[in-house]
């Protein structure tokens, strides 16, 4: 079951929103500031935590 979640978490990472065609939603957004040289690291800090939390309290049920 661990492994499981453990994978489903890498897809999510690993995953652009629109990416997966069954589910556009799935994925993390913070893909789409990866490249923006005006973000410093705390913001991008921040995108990447709240798109995780967003994410996986969306797919990864209790």
């Amino acid at each position: 079951m661990l492994d499981s979640v453990y994978r489903n978490l890498h897809l999510i990472i690993t995953t652009v929103p629109g990416e997966n065609k069954t589910d556009e939603h799935y994925g993390s957004s913070f893909w789409d500031s990866d490249y923006d040289i005006h973000l410093n690291n705390d913001v991008r800090k921040e995108l990447i935590i709240s798109s995780l939390k967003s994410q996986i309290s969306r797919y990864e049920k209790e």
